[in-house]
């Protein structure tokens, strides 16, 4: 299980931060929505999304690799008011699968 989370949402959190800078210098924040979604999950969303199937192998996680990486937003939320906006896992997908169709080449030199 993994965190996912949007850039606008992200940037979203720098800003509000860079707002209240001289109110939260030297804190620390997560930024996170508080819950996961496994790789599967991910594969599936993107299929129903692009209406492509995606290869994918079913296999164990790599040794080493924790079952769950899921960051709490609290003191986020608490200091600065932050929420996430655009990270369900379908809008993170729709949003790069958008991208992806405008520029297949990626940006222009």
């Amino acid at each position: 299980m993994r965190d996912f989370v949007h850039v606008l949402d992200i940037a979203d959190s720098h800003l509000l931060a860079l707002e209240e800078i001289d109110r939260v210098h030297g804190e620390s924040f997560n930024v996170g929505t508080t819950s996961g979604y496994s790789n599967l999950q991910v594969v599936q969303a993107a299929e129903r999304i692009t209406g492509r199937k995606v290869p994918h192998k079913l296999s164990p996680r790599r040794p080493g690799d924790p079952a769950t990486l899921v960051a709490s937003n609290e003191k986020l939320r608490r200091m600065l008011g932050w929420e996430p906006k655009h990270s369900s896992l379908e809008s993170i997908i729709e949003s790069a699968w958008d991208w992806r169709k405008r520029f297949p080449d990626g940006y222009p030199d």
